[in-house]
C-alpha cells in the first residue's frame, strides 16, 4: 500500500492523541475510590445506613432512590434511621439533583401507600413544606409540584387544618405575586378531595378574591383552576358561583385571562345543565369565536383555532341552525389566518427542515424559496385547525355542508408550512372515516399528501394508508373479485412515496410503508399490481437493490425492509388472478432466494417458505416448486442455513400425502438423514429436536383423510378451494373476453356490410375492407391457407393453429356453379370446425403456455383472436364465426357478361392456386 505524506501525518496525529489518552489521570484518587467502596457482604439496609451519613452527595443519592424498597423491607428501621438523615442532607446541601430525586421519590412513597397517611405527614411532609419556600427557584419548584402532587393522598383533617393555613396565608394580597399563584394551584387540589360544602363556605369566598386580584397573572391562573371546582360542587352550584365568575373574567382587558376563561369555558361544559349551556354559553361562545376573528390579537385567535373543535362537539345539541353555520365560517377564516412573515432576505436552502419541493402541479404555489419565517404565528393557527378538522367535519356532516370543509381541507394540504400539512395528514384518516361513501371527493387530496416531499408528512400518514384504502375502495364501488376499474391516481403517488422513502434513509418509515401497501388488493386491479408494484419488492427483496424489471443503481436495502417487501408480495399472489404471473412470482423466489449465491438470501427463501405455508394451501407448496428447493438447502454450504431449515421439517412432514407423495417422503427422509449427519454441532441438536417433533406426527393417508379431519386439515381445505376458485374465476374471465372480442367481430363485419351496400360497392367489397381493417399485419405473416370459394368471407388457417378472416371475391356475380361450389366447400369447411373443435375439447387454460409463447406462434397476431393449439377451446370463436358465414347475405345468380366472365377467370385461377392447401 503506498502511503502518502499526509496519510503519514495524520496517522501521527492519532498516534500522538492515543498516547494523550493513555496518560490521563484518573479523576478519583485512590483514597478517593476507596471511600466510595462498600464491602459487597452488607446488605441494601446495612449499605444504605452506612451511605447516608457519607459526604458525596451521588451515594446519598442512591439511598434516596433505593428508599421505597427499603421501606417495603424495613419501614420501622428506615423511619428511624435514615429517613431523618435525608431529612437533613437536604436542609445542608443546595445540590439541585439531590433535592430533584428526593422530591420525586417522596412523591412516589405517597401515591403508592407504602406507609400510612399518618405516617407520611409525620415523617415527610415537614420536608416538602419547607423547602417549597426555597431561595433557590428550581429546589422550591420540585418540592412545590411535590405538594401539590400529594394533597389527594393526605388526611382530610392535614388538609383542612395545616394546608388551608398555608393557603390562606400565601393568598393574601399582601403576597408577592408568585406566592398568590401558588395559593390559588393548592386550593384547587384541595377542593377535589374535600367535601361540597366545606368547599362553598371556606374556599368560595378565597377563590372570588383572586379571581378579581389586581394582577392579571394571578386572576389568569385562577380563572384556569376553576374548573376544579366546578367538579366537586354540582352542576347548580356551578351555574350558580362558578359561571358568573367565567363569564366576568371572558371580558377582562387582558387577552391573557380571556384565553384562559375560553379554555375554563370549554372544560365547564359537562357541569353545566341544559338551561345554562342553551341560554348563557352558546351566546357567550359565539361572541369570544367572533371577537378572536375579528380583533387583532393573535392570542385570541391561536386559542379560538385551539377549542373550536370542542366547542362544536359539545354544543351541536343546543345551537341553532343559523349559529351552526356561523362557527363553520368562522372556522374557515380561522383556517386562512395569515403567516406573519419577515422582510429579513434570508434565504432558505433546498435541505432546511421545512423547505418543500414538490413535482406535483397542485404544490407549486410552494415550491419556491420562502422567506426565512421568524415568529409564523399564522401558520400554528392554521396547524391547530388543521388539528380540529374531523371534529369540523363530524360537525359539517350533521348540517349536510361537508363541501365547505372539504374546501379548506384542499388549501391545508397544499399549505406551505410542513407542520399544518404534517397535522392535517395525521388526522385525514378520521376526516375519510367520516365522509365514507362520499370520500371519493378527497382522493386527489389523499393524492397530493403522498405526492409530498416531507419525510415528516408522510411519516405521518403512513400508518393509516390501510384505513383510509379501505374506505376509498367502498367509495369508489370497486368490483368486488376483479377490483376493476381500481383507482389509478393513486398508483403515481405511491410510487413516489416508495422511492422517496427508499432514498431518505429512514428504513423504519420503508418497512412500514411496504407493509401499508398489502392493502392495495382493496383498490388496485391485478394488473396494476403486477405491472407497477411487483417490481418495487424485487428491488428490495434482491440483493443489491436491483429490480429484475428495471435495473437502477444498486442499493443495499436492511433486513427490515426485505422481510416486509416479502410478506406483502405474498400477500399479492392471492389476488394476482392470471395464473402465469402467479407462476413467474414463485418461480422467482426460487430463482432470487433459493438459488442465490448469498446465505442471506437463502434465508429469505426459508422465510418466504414459512409466510407460504400461513397462507397458502399445502398443495400449492408442492406444486410451485418450494417444497424441492426448501429440501435441496439441507445441502447448502451454510450452516445458519441448515440450522433455520431445521426449524420447518415438522410443517414440511405435515404436507406429505401418501400414497401420492411416495417420491417426497423419500427426499424428506433423506434429508433427515443429511441433516443428522451434519458437521455443525447446533444442526445436529436442532435436527433431534425436530426428530422428537416429528415422531408424534403421522403422515397423511389419502384414504383416511374423510375420516379423520383435523383443524389444520379443514383450513387447508378452505385455502384450497379460495386457490380453485381463482382458477375458475381466471378461466371465466378469459371466456368472457373471448366473447365479448367475438362479438365485436360479428358487430363489425356486419356493420361493414351495412356499410358496403350503402355505398354503391358490393358487399363483398365492403366485407374485404372490414377483413384487412381487422387482421392487419397478422393476415400478411399468416402461412398458406386455404380459401372457400364462392364465400363473401375467407377464413384462413395457419399452421400454428391461428385463424384470420381474409378478403375472398364475392359469390354473388359467379353463377349458379359458384353458388353450388360454395355450398359444398361450405360444408367441407365446417366439417372440418367441427373436427377441430372436437380435438380442441378438454384444453382448458391452466395448460397454456406463456403469452409470449402464443404470440410467436401466431406470427404476431393478437393471441386473444388468434389461439394456439394448447390454449382454451377455441370453440366460442369459431361458433361466432359460423354464425359470421351464416349471417352473409344469401347468394343471387345472374346472367354471365364479359364482366362476369373475368370474375370467373380470376375466381378459377384463385381455385387452383389454393387446391392443394389443407384446413388444419
Amino acid at each position: 500500500m503506498d502511503w502518502s505524506a499526509a496519510d503519514i501525518l495524520l496517522l501521527g496525529a492519532d498516534v500522538d492523541e492515543f498516547r494523550l489518552e493513555k496518560n490521563i489521570k484518573p479523576e478519583k484518587s485512590l483514597d478517593e475510590i476507596e471511600k466510595l467502596c462498600v464491602d459487597e457482604k452488607l446488605s441494601v439496609f446495612e449499605k444504605a445506613c452506612l451511605l447516608v451519613e457519607s459526604s458525596y452527595d451521588v451515594q446519598k443519592m442512591w439511598v434516596i432512590e433505593q428508599l421505597p424498597s427499603l421501606l417495603v423491607a424495613n419501614k420501622q428501621g428506615v423511619i428511624d434511621k435514615i429517613v431523618p438523615k435525608l431529612l437533613e442532607s437536604f436542609h445542608s446541601s443546595i445540590n439541585i439533583e439531590l433535592h430533584r430525586t428526593g422530591s420525586k421519590i417522596f412523591s412516589l412513597v405517597a401515591k403508592d401507600n407504602i406507609v400510612d397517611p399518618s405516617v407520611f405527614v409525620s415523617s415527610f411532609l415537614p420536608a416538602v413544606l419547607s423547602h417549597f419556600e426555597n431561595k433557590n427557584q428550581s429546589i422550591g419548584s420540585y418540592w412545590f409540584d411535590t405538594l401539590v402532587n400529594i394533597i389527594p393522598y393526605l388526611p382530610k383533617d392535614t388538609l383542612k387544618h395545616k394546608i388551608m393555613n398555608i393557603a390562606r396565608l400565601r393568598g393574601q394580597l399582601s403576597q408577592p405575586v408568585p406566592s398568590r399563584q401558588t395559593c390559588c394551584k393548592i386550593i384547587a387540589k384541595m377542593a377535589g378531595s374535600l367535601e361540597a360544602n366545606w368547599v362553598k363556605q371556606e374556599l368560595l369566598s378565597l377563590v372570588k378574591a383572586l379571581a378579581q386580584d389586581v394582577d392579571n397573572d394571578v386572576r389568569e391562573t385562577m380563572c384556569g383552576e376553576l374548573a376544579c371546582f366546578a367538579k366537586c360542587m354540582g352542576r347548580d352550584s356551578c351555574g350558580m358561583f362558578i359561571l358568573p365568575e367565567v363569564i366576568e373574567l371572558s371580558r377582562d382587558e387582558e387577552v391573557g385571562v380571556r384565553c384562559a376563561a375560553m379554555v375554563t369555558i370549554t372544560e365547564l361544559l359537562p357541569s353545566l345543565d341544559e338551561n345554562s349551556l342553551e341560554k348563557t354559553v352558546v351566546p357567550l361562545v359565539m361572541e369570544l369565536l367572533e371577537e378572536s376573528e375579528t380583533g387583532k390579537e393573535m392570542r385570541l385567535r391561536i386559542k379560538s383555532s385551539e377549542i373550536i373543535g370542542h366547542l362544536a362537539h359539545e354544543l351541536k345539541g343546543y345551537l341553532t341552525t343559523d349559529q351552526s353555520f356561523q362557527m363553520l365560517k368562522l372556522f374557515e377564516k380561522l383556517s386562512q389566518t395569515s403567516s406573519l412573515v419577515s422582510t429579513d432576505s434570508k434565504i432558505l436552502s433546498p435541505h432546511t427542515e421545512g423547505q418543500i419541493t414538490s413535482s406535483s402541479t397542485s404544490m407549486a404555489s410552494r415550491n419556491s424559496f420562502s422567506p426565512h419565517i421568524t415568529n409564523d404565528d399564522g401558520a400554528e393557527c392554521r396547524r391547530l385547525c388543521a388539528y380540529n378538522m374531523p371534529a369540523l367535519m363530524l360537525f359539517a356532516d350533521r348540517l349536510k355542508d361537508t363541501n365547505r370543509l372539504i374546501t379548506i381541507l384542499k388549501s391545508m394540504i397544499s399549505d406551505k408550512h410542513e407542520k399544518v400539512r404534517r397535522t392535517i395528514a395525521s388526522g385525514f384518516h378520521e376526516v375519510v372515516s367520516i365522509l365514507g361513501d362520499r370520500s371519493n371527493k378527497i382522493t386527489k387530496e389523499f393524492a397530493t399528501l403522498l405526492n409530498d416531499d416531507n419525510i415528516e408528512v408522510l411519516s405521518a400518514i403512513v400508518d393509516h394508508i390501510p384505513d383510509i384504502i379501505e374506505v376509498l375502495a367502498v367509495a369508489h364501488n370497486l368490483d368486488s373479485k376483479t377490483r376493476q376499474p381500481g383507482i389509478p391516481e393513486l398508483i403515481q403517488p405511491l410510487l413516489h412515496f416508495e422511492q422517496l422513502a427508499s432514498s431518505c434513509r429512514q428504513w423504519r418509515l420503508h418497512s412500514n410503508l411496504l407493509d401499508s401497501l398489502s392493502c392495495l388488493t382493496r383498490c388496485m386491479t391485478s394488473d396494476q399490481l403486477y405491472s407497477k408494484f411487483v417490481p418495487i419488492y424485487w428491488k428490495c427483496i434482491s440483493r443489491n437493490g436491483v429490480s429484475v424489471h428495471d435495473m437502477t443503481t444498486p442499493t443495499t436495502y436492511v433486513l427490515p425492509v426485505k422481510l416486509a417487501a416479502l410478506r406483502t408480495l405474498c400477500s399479492y399472489i392471492k389476488y394476482i388472478r392470471k395464473l402465469e404471473q402467479r407462476r413467474e412470482i414463485c418461480s422467482q423466489f426460487i430463482l432470487d432466494c433459493a438459488h442465490h449465491e448469498s446465505h442471506k438470501q437463502r434465508l429469505l427463501f426459508i422465510y418466504v417458505c414459512q409466510i407460504i405455508l400461513e397462507n397458502f394451501s399445502r398443495q400449492f407448496f408442492k406444486e410451485q416448486g418450494f417444497y424441492s428447493a426448501l429440501l435441496d438447502l439441507s445441502k447448502d454450504p451454510s450452516s445458519n442455513v441448515r440450522l433455520k431449515l431445521c426449524s420447518l421439517l415438522s410443517q414440511l412432514k405435515t404436507i406429505i400425502l401418501l400414497p401420492t407423495d411416495r417420491e417426497k417422503q423419500q427426499a424428506f427422509e433423506s434429508t433427515i438423514s443429511t441433516l443428522l449427519m451434519d458437521k455443525d454441532a447446533e444442526t445436529i441438536a436442532a435436527v433431534s429436536c425436530a426428530v422428537k417433533e416429528m415422531a408424534k406426527i403421522n403422515y397423511r393417508i389419502q384414504s383416511m383423510i374423510p375420516h379423520s379431519l383435523l383443524e389444520e386439515d379443514l383450513i387447508d381445505k378452505e385455502r384450497e378451494d379460495e386457490e380453485q376458485q381463482l382458477l375458475k374465476d381466471e378461466e371465466q374471465e378469459r371466456e368472457r373476453d373471448k366473447d365479448a372480442i367475438a362479438t365485436k367481430l360479428s358487430a363489425d363485419f356486419r356493420r361493414s356490410n351495412r356499410g358496403g351496400g350503402a355505398g354503391g360497392q358490393s358487399p363483398g367489397m365492403g366485407r374485404s375492407l372490414a377483413s384487412k381493417k381487422l387482421s392487419g399485419s397478422s393476415a400478411k405473416k399468416s402461412s398458406p391457407s386455404v380459401t372457400r370459394k364462392g364465400s363473401g368471407l375467407g377464413l384462413n388457417s395457419t399452421t400454428s393453429g391461428s385463424c384470420s378472416l381474409t378478403n375472398s371475391p364475392n359469390p354473388a356475380r359467379q353463377g349458379g356453379k359458384a353458388s353450388s361450389a360454395s355450398a359444398g366447400t361450405t360444408k367441407k369447411r365446417k366439417g372440418s370446425i367441427e373436427s377441430t373443435d372436437s380435438n380442441d375439447k378438454g384444453k382448458g387454460f391452466l395448460s397454456t403456455g406463456s403469452s409470449k409463447q402464443r404470440t410467436s406462434a401466431t406470427g404476431g397476431s393478437s393471441p386473444s383472436l388468434c389461439p394456439s393449439p394448447g390454449s382454451s377451446s377455441p370453440t366460442v370463436n369459431r361458433a361466432k364465426s359460423r354464425e359470421i358465414l351464416s349471417s352473409s347475405p344469401p347468394s343471387t345468380t345472374s346472367k354471365s357478361s364479359p364482366a362476369s366472365g373475368s370474375k370467373k377467370s380470376q375466381l378459377s385461377h384463385a381455385t387452383k392456386a389454393t387446391r392443394g392447401s389443407s384446413y388444419n
